[in-house]
């Protein structure tokens, strides 16, 4: 891949800077990512983002124009969830369920790639940054060596995701299991509950694009294909700055 490809697809993968943006008067939403430098612009209607999220979900592979058109519409879908949901549902409910909807995609994505990572042995920046990570966690959740390698990696994509949402979390007050420390911890509640919705969607990216996650063996490290694991990632890397 040349320069000028690479950037495109970065500038892709990163998307339009413009916020998505509520159409009032159509009852729609705007999202824009960028096309070869170019702003594209999809309007959604407001009772059919799920059903476009669903089809933008089908159509990534992880990265790219389709991947940053994903990113807008969870995060128009955050934004707006009151609206999308109605006014029929409780105020808390609407709110809290989108919240869930980027949980759910962030903590496949993150189990992925920690999977990923713990199967090919990776060394480099970001598999010095997940040692350090796992460390925190395990000083935090009690009986860490009594858990299999599996609970492990729930746990600490628990962590990592809760991290990235801390402030979303909270608001809607959704505890994170590694924060308990009064409570049993249960990482197979955190599974089925967050990893296990989009974990089959995501493993499809990933056999749909087998070298997704290579920006984590690559030297220098090229940009996380979307934007829960570029978040991720800075969360990973505040670790190396505690040592």
């Amino acid at each position: 891949m040349c320069g000028d490809e690479f950037e495109d697809e970065v500038k892709a993968i990163q998307g339009h800077h413009e916020k998505p943006r509520m159409l009032y008067k159509s009852r729609s939403i705007k999202v824009t990512v960028c096309v070869r430098n170019s702003p594209v612009h999809f309007i959604v209607p407001l009772p059919r983002v799920d059903e476009a999220i669903d089809k933008a979900s089908s159509l990534s592979d992880g990265t790219g124009y389709e991947q940053a058109l994903l990113d807008k519409l969870l995060y128009a879908r955050q934004l707006y969830s009151d609206q999308i949901d109605g006014k029929n549902a409780p105020r808390a409910q609407r709110s809290r369920k989108g919240v869930m909807v980027q949980l759910q995609y962030a903590a496949a994505w993150t189990y992925l790639l920690l999977s990923e990572l713990e199967r090919c042995e990776i060394r480099n920046e970001i598999g010095n940054s997940l040692q350090n990570a796992e460390r925190f966690v395990a000083a935090l959740v009690p009986g860490w060596a009594s858990f299999k390698r599996a609970q492990q990696l729930w746990l600490i994509t628990a962590f990592l995701v809760d991290r990235c949402f801390q402030k979303e979390r909270r608001v809607e007050k959704l505890d994170s299991p590694v924060e308990w420390r009064e409570k049993v911890h249960n990482p197979q509640s955190y599974y089925v509950t967050y990893i296990v919705p989009k974990l089959e969607w995501g493993k499809k990216q990933l056999a749909r694009n087998p070298h997704l996650f290579d920006f984590a063996k690559a030297e220098p490290l090229r940009p996380a294909p979307n934007m829960y694991l570029r978040q991720v990632l800075e969360v990973l890397s505040s670790f190396d700055r505690r040592d």
